[in-house]
Order: C-alpha cells, then sequence, then structure tokens
C-alpha cells in the first residue's frame, strides 16, 4: 500500500501546496480538517496529534458542537486542525447545528482528513470540496485486529499513536522528502 499512497499523495500535493502557499506567505495557518461520522475518533485523533487533551472525547455521539481550531505544527509546518461535528442526519437540534458548522469548515477545507473506524462503517463521504486535497484515514485499529487499509488511506489508531508517522508523511505540507 505503500506505493498507492506515495501515487495518491503526488497527486494530491500540488493542489494542496497551491492553496495552503498563499496562508503561509499571509502568516496564516493552513487548516487541515477532521470530517468524518460521529465516533469514528475525530477528536481523539486532534488530541494525539495536537500532543495534549484539546478536544472531549466520549462514547456519546454527537459529542462535538462546534469546531474546536488547535494550532500545531507537523514537519515543522504550522497548521490548525479543526476537529467538527461529526456528519449524519439528527433530530438534535443542536447537533444538526453542529452539522451545518461542519459544512461550512468544508468549504474552506484546504486538505481534509476523512476519518472513519477501522471495521466499521466505510460508506465514502460525500459532499466533499473537489479543489481540498483528501486523505483517509482508517482509525481505531487497534481494536480491529489485522485491519489492513483500502488503497492509498493511512491506518491509524489514535488511541496507541500506532500509523501517525505514516500520517504525518502523508499531509501535503512541502515539495521536499521529509
Amino acid at each position: 500500500t505503500g506505493d498507492v499512497q506515495a501515487k495518491y499523495v503526488a497527486e494530491h500535493k500540488p493542489v494542496a501546496l497551491a492553496a495552503m502557499e498563499g496562508r503561509f506567505e499571509s502568516g496564516t495557518r493552513a487548516p487541515l480538517n477532521l470530517i468524518g461520522q460521529p465516533n469514528v475518533g475525530k477528536s481523539s485523533l486532534l488530541n494525539r496529534l495536537a500532543g495534549e487533551e484539546r478536544a472531549i472525547v466520549t462514547p456519546i455521539p454527537g459529542t462535538t458542537r462546534d469546531a474546536l481550531r488547535e494550532p500545531v505544527q507537523i514537519a515543522g509546518v504550522p497548521l490548525v486542525l479543526v476537529d467538527t461535528a461529526g456528519l449524519r442526519v439528527t433530530s438534535d437540534l443542536v447537533e444538526q447545528l453542529g452539522v451545518e458548522r461542519t459544512q461550512r469548515e468544508l468549504e474552506q477545507a484546504d486538505v481534509v482528513l476523512a476519518v472513519y473506524e477501522a471495521g466499521g462503517n466505510t460508506t465514502p463521504l460525500a459532499n466533499l470540496p473537489p479543489g481540498a486535497a483528501r486523505i483517509d484515514v482508517y482509525n481505531k485499529i487497534d481494536l480491529a485486529a489485522g485491519f489492513a487499509a483500502p488503497n492509498a488511506a493511512v491506518a491509524v489508531s489514535a488511541k496507541t499513536g500506532e500509523g501517525l508517522g505514516r500520517l504525518r508523511q502523508g499531509l501535503p505540507l512541502h515539495d521536499q522528502p521529509r
């Protein structure tokens, strides 16, 4: 899967770099949006990448309501991770507002980390911005023994940290090898 991932990054890196370049020049941090269904581990992934507990994590679907922005540096590149509400149809009015905010975040995304649960529902996320680079991330591999990520996706465990090095390397941050 390494060759497939390298091909995917090579194809998508120029798109993300072009969008991110203007942000770097203006001194703003480029957003990396964590998108997915509820309880796939988006908040846990944000916490792991940030190196501290910034987002509330519970087993209750719909915990994240507002977009949570966390400034980080990955491979020396200043970024802002954006944790978002899980994408789903819900009758909960407050959660509906969170899903609407997620959609607004998507409209401005340069890079989308589409997060899925390893071994769970892997229905592709719809309505992702066509101009954004996308990396499919399968989280919770610690709960899915023997799971192999499909195609160019990255398999990680936000809980144990497994696979996060591969995720960081796959991010379209700059042209030069790390």
